[in-house]
């Protein structure tokens, strides 16, 4: 992943995460993704996207609305996106070329 500034706030950051909160909170245990065989709870999708967010929150330089570019090959790619929404960033799927 790598992130790029841009200096606008999403709207409705806050919205989503607490929106996101209560699915988690109602289905934590229920399948939220099966992909080719591997199945993630909503408790686990939540999990590993916080530790993307927490890794970007963590960089010196971030900022909500920063731009983070996220290979779409990566096992990782649905967590990277939830994640980078929950730290308010703008996740941007790249394809290796």
């Amino acid at each position: 992943m790598t992130a790029t500034p841009d200096h606008a706030v999403p709207e409705g950051a806050d919205t989503f995460r607490k929106l996101w909160a209560e699915i988690v909170s109602a289905h934590g245990e229920l399948t939220a993704l099966d992909i080719d065989g591997v199945s993630l709870s909503y408790r686990e999708w939540d999990e590993a996207a916080q530790a993307v967010a927490r890794r970007l929150i963590n960089q010196v330089s971030w900022r909500a609305g920063f731009r983070v570019g996220i290979e779409v090959s990566k096992p990782e790619f649905f967590s990277e996106i939830l994640g980078v929404w929950l730290a308010g960033g703008v996740p941007v799927p790249l394809r290796e070329t």
